[in-house]
């Protein structure tokens, strides 16, 4: 559920409307050396002639699944986190996490080892509620 504090109107995020632009999760399409246009994951040689109804759109319920699945892993990433839940925080992290970390300093943090070491000295002995708040999130998937 998705609280707007301006309006104070609540929604579900489940519906096919979400607030992330369609063209955030669409491929931009890639230039051959000839200039001409390849949509991403394809190659050259894939291309046949173009005609007007053959290309595939992705449906919008399977893009806003996309970013469904998206908002989900991130509630479970921000759930882990709050929790000082390490175990669930690994399975949801690539083990090569590099990251620029204000508990850092500013230092670059490279690998889980921080993370493994600030999940069990700080965030275990904390009484204090967590409030974690993500700005502006870039997702990229792969």
């Amino acid at each position: 559920v998705v609280h707007n504090a301006t309006d104070g109107i609540k929604g579900s995020t489940e519906s096919c409307n979400t607030t992330t632009e369609d063209e955030d999760l669409k491929a931009a399409p890639l230039r051959t050396g000839n200039g001409s246009l390849v949509p991403e994951g394809r190659s050259p040689r894939d291309r046949t002639a173009p005609s007007a109804g053959m290309q595939p759109q992705p449906s919008l319920c399977s893009s806003a699944m996309r970013k469904q699945e998206i908002i989900k892993i991130t509630e479970q990433l921000i759930e882990a986190i709050n929790n000082g839940d390490f175990e669930a925080y690994t399975k949801i992290c690539d083990p090569g996490l590099t990251s620029f970390e204000p508990e850092a300093l500013g230092n670059l943090v490279e690998g889980m080892d921080f993370h493994k070491f600030y999940f069990e000295n700080l965030l275990s002995k904390n009484s204090k509620p967590i409030h974690t708040t993500i700005l502006n999130p870039h997702v990229h998937v792969i």
